[in-house]
């Protein structure tokens, strides 16, 4: 195929969400406002509850607001990894609501849906690997177990990079599959307890124990990112510290992945 018939083909497959198309035209139309009068933290949260109540007058306010950001002006809003922490995994959990709620159909092919680039943040398109393995992994290649980086990272994902990458973000993000963690509103603030309640739940509530055959079956999440749980010592370390019965010597074994779309998974007040 010619490069003028693969771009042709490119733009028709995206012709066919008339939202990710809309989407990615103002994104790449748009000049940045000075947007420094609004807080990215907070819009992202309330884009995120707007997004979930599917309130889309609300939703789409705020996500214009978050698009005509400039990125300096969204870096000097997140001065630390807490607060871009709760922004992102914010953004993600948002973006997942947004565009699966209106066009479920998307999600027929999960890998693929992730992967493109369907979200204007700060003038700039993303895709939901962008904010997973590129901003708050620090460009680790997906498929790597968490030990390998890509080499080439555009400057502007450089530039919004977390300083240290935080494990606890995979009990965080929620990418729409019934296997996935619940979704919360995270806060800049209080980020550290949230996300330490976080691991808490998600591994107590996805390991069960079979102590006769000497076997932990988990989530694959910890298989898939062994990397960032610092491999097989620190897997059983965050077992053994969620007090996973035999989590030092017991076999360890990873659930299949339960990919059915659930947009209503939410920690609710009290849980």
């Amino acid at each position: 195929m010619r490069p003028l018939q693969i771009r042709i083909a490119f733009w028709q497959g995206f012709a066919r969400s008339p939202i990710i198309l809309g989407l990615l035209l103002l994104c790449f139309s748009m000049k940045p406002m000075n947007s420094t009068a609004h807080n990215a933290l907070q819009d992202a949260q309330n884009f995120l509850y707007a997004a979930r109540t599917e309130d889309w007058r609300q939703a789409d306010s705020l996500r214009l607001r978050l698009e005509q950001l400039s990125i300096a002006e969204l870096s000097a809003q997140l001065t630390d990894d807490a607060a871009r922490k709760a922004f992102w995994i914010n953004m993600y959990n948002a973006y997942i609501q947004y565009l699966l709620r209106q066009e479920p159909e998307r999600y027929a092919k999960p890998m693929k849906f992730f992967a493109q680039r369907q979200m204007c943040i700060a003038g700039r398109s993303f895709s939901f690997d962008d904010i997973e393995h590129g901003v708050l992994r620090r460009s680790r290649i997906r498929w790597s177990l968490g030990y390998l980086r890509q080499i080439f990272v555009p400057r502007d994902i450089r530039a919004l990079w977390v300083d240290e990458i935080d494990h606890r973000i995979h009990f965080a993000l929620n990418c729409g599959a019934s296997s996935c963690p619940p979704i919360a509103y995270y806060e800049g603030e209080s980020i550290e307890e949230q996300l330490e309640l976080a691991e808490a739940h998600f591994i107590s509530s996805q390991s069960e124990v079979d102590s006769e055959a000497q076997r932990i079956h988990t989530s694959k999440i910890l298989f898939w990112f062994r990397g960032d749980f610092g491999g097989m010592r620190g897997i059983r370390s965050l077992l053994a510290k969620q007090g996973i019965e035999g989590a030092e010597h017991y076999k360890i074994r990873y659930k299949d992945y339960n990919w059915k779309l659930h947009l209503d998974h939410f920690v609710e007040p009290g849980s």
